[in-house]
């Protein structure tokens, strides 16, 4: 038999044992610091008995700090085995820190008794690498390398020493040791996976190529497929994650986090379905976990589940104190309460998102239409002002600086328009709320000092007045910006025309004419009447009505037979129309 043989070959060379599969799979796992995953597989083998499987589980409880549970099971190994010298070791190992020279001197003799035995160079090196020991460690590599230096085992436990020392510093280095066992044996899987780990961050192409070819060569070494959807997941590979995680899930051994990456790679390709399953399944075994309870969260904000989303909101914002959320967190609840109709409670979730992420422009638009949704145009123009302040502090102006500031006007010119409605109607119920609001009048108030104070915070009818006033005289001064920007778009000069009528109604003074001309003009030329009807015959009807209120009968002719032009039917047109020829 070739002398290349590894740790579990040796293991069942000496005790006559043939390893089973879920063992095997279990001792990668353990090689590789999945603990959880090697604990599924072992617990899958707990009848076996084995003093292999014995030493194993001492080695996991070793690692997790239980050293009164890994004596226990070196001990049973032991007891199955009285010749298990890898029990033996990690009996030893237990004392090294207290007696130092007793152990010294035990693996001084053992490595007598097996001077032709590199893994039991490597079980010693080991067991001083477990204690911090990393002089000693080596000297278990350089024992093993006289026997067969072309053993893969001893440069996986030389970088391990390295990562151990310094992983920053030397994780370089290690990452050459691990490219040595590949070295003397390219199918080495452990070797491949070990240099991943080192590469997932600092080149995440370099990992991909090596879990790639451990997957060709070692199809059945299924840890790579979970290694190679973690870094897939990470860098946005959503879809090959998915199918790494496929394959790795069917073998059925996958922790809490190999759940939260798979549902994590679903729900950014939105198989909100898949996602939501894989979340409920994790939460199964962890109620609490925070992604899992987050993703479920974000899951319901996409798929519009009102109840669900509420729900599990309720719960997911008592897991950590406020400052461990993030602004993601608040918008995708701040989506669910919009959905709900819960417009004034979505406002304050999009506030907390935004005061942890004022550069997410998103927040504000999503904002600013929740408050559009309540009718609160003052309250969304805030929001549109803010954006665009935000804007104009981190990028040079840009192609969507005059749609933001055309939206900021329009909002500006619907809460004038709609205070100017409760005036005319005398329903006040909706300006009620903003009255009582104080950021509202003492914005009033810094605006023009002369208002009454009192009378805005008690008279319902003198605040609409003021309130109305207010905002169009902030619509009227950001449509005479835009005129200037885009002295070709019609849509400017429409609402400059509304906000002039708005602000001053008396149609014979013709406020609003010169503007209602000029869209005229523009969508004339555009010769194109069947799109533009709607906005010609309010642009018609306008200017008809003033020359009828100024007694020009010949233009008021002219325009009452555009208007009829284009609706034939229009009650205006024909009215005035009869007025003017019995005049």
């Amino acid at each position: 038999m070739s002398k290349k043989i590894s740790l579990t070959i040796v293991l069942a060379i000496l005790t006559g044992f043939v390893l089973s599969a879920q063992i095997n799979t279990g001792i990668q796992y353990f090689q590789l610091g999945h603990y959880k995953e090697a604990k599924q597989c072992f617990a899958k083998e707990q009848n076996t008995n084995s003093a292999e499987l014995n030493f194993y589980l001492g080695e996991l409880a070793f690692a997790e700090g239980d050293i009164q549970k890994a004596e226990e099971y070196y001990n049973k190994g032991l007891s199955i085995n009285p010749a298990s010298i890898y029990n033996q070791i990690g009996l030893r190992k237990l004392k090294i820190r207290s007696d130092e020279k007793g152990a010294d001197a035990f693996f001084k003799t053992i490595k007598k008794n097996y001077k032709k035995d590199a893994s039991v160079m490597l079980a010693i090196g080991r067991a001083y690498l477990d204690n911090g020991m990393y002089k000693k460690a080596n000297e278990g590599v350089s024992d093993a390398k006289k026997i067969n230096s072309k053993l893969p085992e001893i440069y996986i436990l030389e970088g391990d020493i390295l990562i151990s020392e310094d992983r920053k510093m030397k994780s370089g280095e290690a990452a050459g040791k691990y490219e040595m066992s590949i070295h003397f044996d390219p199918n080495y899987a452990l070797g491949y996976v070990k240099m991943a780990q080192i590469y997932e961050v600092i080149s995440p192409a370099t990992a991909i190529e090596k879990l790639k070819t451990v997957i060709e060569k070692k199809p059945d070494f299924t840890i790579a497929y979970a290694y190679l959807g973690k870094v897939y997941t990470h860098n946005g590979y959503y879809s090959l994650a998915i199918n790494m995680y496929q394959t790795y899930f069917e073998a059925g051994i996958y922790t809490i986090e190999d759940i939260e990456r798979y549902a994590r790679a679903n729900f950014f390709s939105d198989n909100f379905d898949k996602a939501e399953k894989l979340a409920e399944e994790g939460l199964s075994r962890e109620p609490n976990h925070f992604v899992l309870n987050r993703y479920l969260m974000y899951i319901y904000s996409k798929t519009k589940d009102v109840l669900s989303g509420t729900e599990i909101a309720g719960k997911f914002f008592t897991l950590r104190e406020p400052s461990g959320y993030i602004a993601e967190d608040y918008m995708r609840y701040a989506i669910i309460l919009k959905e709900a109709i819960l417009f004034n409670d979505a406002v304050a979730q999009f506030e907390k998102a935004i005061s942890l992420d004022p550069d997410k422009f998103e927040l504000y638009t999503e904002a600013a239409s929740s408050a559009r949704e309540m009718r609160n145009y003052g309250l969304a123009s805030g929001f549109q002002r803010r954006l665009i302040e935000r804007k104009a502090e981190l990028v040079d102006a840009n192609a969507d600086e005059v749609v933001d500031i055309n939206t900021l006007g329009t909002d500006y010119y619907s809460a004038g328009a709609t205070a100017n409605r409760s005036l005319q109607t005398k329903t006040f119920q909706p300006m009620e709320p903003l009255m009582a609001d104080k950021k509202t009048t003492d914005m009033l108030l810094a605006a023009d000092k002369s208002l009454i104070s009192d009378s805005l915070t008690l008279n319902v009818e003198y605040f609409t007045r003021e309130y109305a006033s207010y905002y169009l005289n902030k619509a009227d001064s950001v449509f005479t910006l835009l005129i200037e920007r885009v002295p070709e778009g019609y849509s400017v000069y429409r609402f400059k025309a509304l906000t002039q009528n708005a602000l001053y109604p008396d149609i014979k003074d013709g406020a609003a004419k010169t503007y209602y001309e000029k869209v005229a003009e523009i969508l004339e030329e555009k010769n194109d009447p069947d799109t533009y009807r709607r906005l010609l015959i309010e642009a018609y009807n306008y200017i008809s009505y003033h020359y009828y209120q100024t007694d020009d009968i010949p233009n008021t002719i002219i325009y009452c037979n555009k208007v009829l032009e284009l609706d034939p039917e229009n009650n205006n047109a024909r009215l005035i129309l009869e007025d003017v020829t019995n005049k």
